[in-house]
């Protein structure tokens, strides 16, 4: 009798899952999900998923039996229907049972067949009914066993064997796989002969040395083609390649790529030689250059000098425009260099403003009050101030004083006073001074008088930024 391999567990994997519930019918196929694991006796093999219960999946391939067992609900002619899918498309062959109850009676459904499946491929039960929504009872069971043999007791002498060896069948060992490569680790099946040619197993590392190899110094390392080679001697596992090295060459600019025909080999902490040469001074034109050499990390490129007459070797402009541009040094940003055209350089510091009034104004007082419009609070700096009025008083020895005043001071040597007599007499008063604000300060042109009433006509206040 031929024999069998065995099975890859002492038993037949098997899987008996069941649904502890009950199942609501409907009129189209849905799938069942069994609730419980029963028995799962190899699930390398056969695996009820738990995270999908209404899959069983085959985990080898093979034939397998499958068979369920349902308790279905009870009706006049109503009739209960069942199918098992695979992978939740072709439906298998034999699976499909349908059962009519026959009025108060609950009949039982029960199938038994066999498929073969592949590996991973699952299978799911499926049930519906003809008529409203009546369920299955508590308790459906699927039962799904991996049919395979598994090796009985040893036959008797006339057995055959039909894996076997034998000496006197030719072409036998031909037709076993072939190693090309054999490891050390490898076993090899001999006759002892010193133990009656009992037969025992050799590794290939131990076999003893036979043929003497030779062995000679490997070639070297060198960049060139891939090659087979046609040696025949053996290198020991101590052997060495020598590295053929050679001075790199200097770095060259402007050349192109080229990978080089040298057969030598660089070492780690090779270096290239770098041509350096000074750099040329800044000049008016962009220039690609024809330099080989290469500028060090700290190089200068000489600038504009410093020297006497740098000026005077420039192109003279005789009439200016107020567009042309000027190079400057900002005070007020670190002395950064910045550009102003000619406008805005007189604009800042030429600037004039002026007060003017035509009403006449009378005042009585013996201390210094505000002109009525004469005062401006121009931006910081210094300017020349000029007042100008025309004044009179109603007493025959009355003084009218006018004067200039700043940041809440009066400026001392500005004030002027007359003594216009009696209306109409009346003179005209210039205060000039020279005041510095800081921008937020007044400058302002004030009067008074000695006594009597006194009069003020058309006025005007002028300041201009001198610095």
């Amino acid at each position: 009798m031929p024999l069998y391999e065995p099975t890859p567990a002492a038993d037949q994997p098997v899987v008996q899952a069941r649904r502890t519930t009950t199942f609501a019918l409907s009129g189209a196929f849905a799938d069942v999900s069994l609730d419980t694991t029963d028995i799962e006796s190899n699930n390398t093999i056969l695996d009820h998923d738990a995270g999908t219960p209404d899959n069983i999946i085959a985990k080898v391939a093979g034939n397998f039996s499958i068979e369920f067992s349902a308790i279905c609900p009870a009706g006049a002619s109503l009739q209960t229907l069942f199918r098992v899918r695979k992978n939740d498309s072709s439906v298998l062959v034999g699976s499909e049972q349908s059962v009519i109850s026959g009025g108060t009676d609950a009949p039982l459904a029960a199938i038994k067949f066999v498929a073969a499946l592949g590996v991973n491929d699952f299978i799911t039960l499926q049930a519906m009914t003809s008529t409203g929504t009546p369920n299955l009872a508590a308790g459906l069971t699927m039962v799904v066993v991996h049919l395979a043999g598994e090796r009985g007791a040893q036959g008797d002498a006339s057995a055959t064997d039909i894996d076997a060896i034998h000496k006197t069948t030719s072409a036998e060992i031909s037709t076993i796989t072939e190693k090309t490569t054999p490891a050390s680790n490898d076993l090899l099946v001999i006759e002892d002969s010193a133990d009656s040619n009992s037969k025992k197993r050799l590794k290939i590392g131990n076999l003893p040395g036979g043929v003497s190899l030779a062995s000679t110094a490997p070639v070297d390392v060198t960049k060139s083609a891939a090659v087979v080679g046609d040696g025949t001697t053996a290198a020991r596992n101590n052997h060495k390649h020598d590295i053929s090295t050679a001075a790199p060459s200097a770095l060259a600019v402007n050349n192109s790529a080229d990978e080089g025909n040298a057969t030598s080999l660089a070492r780690s902490n090779h270096q290239h030689a770098v041509p350096k040469g000074t750099p040329v001074a800044v000049g008016t034109a962009n220039a690609a250059g024809a330099g080989t050499d290469f500028a060090a990390g700290n190089h200068v490129h000489a600038g504009l000098t410093r020297g006497a007459a740098d000026f005077t070797s420039f192109t003279a402009k005789t009439v200016p425009a107020a567009a042309d541009t000027l190079l400057l040094e900002d005070s007020a940003d670190s002395n950064n260099k910045k550009k102003s055209t000619l406008a805005q350089l007189l604009a800042a510091g030429l600037n004039a403003t002026e007060a003017t009034a035509t009403g006449t104004i009378n005042t009585s007082s013996t201390t210094d009050v505000l002109a009525t419009s004469m005062t401006i609070t121009p931006a910081a700096g210094t300017y020349l101030v000029i007042f100008a009025s025309t004044v009179s008083s109603d007493a025959n020895s009355g003084l009218v004083y006018t004067s200039i005043w700043a940041a809440g001071a009066q400026v001392a040597a500005s004030e002027l006073s007359g003594n216009p007599k009696n209306s109409p007499d009346r003179h005209a008063h210039t205060n000039i001074a020279k005041v510095t604000v800081n921008g937020a300060q007044a400058i302002e042109g004030r009067w008074r008088v000695g006594s009597g009433t006194g009069s003020m006509y058309q006025r005007t206040l002028e300041i201009v930024k001198v610095a």
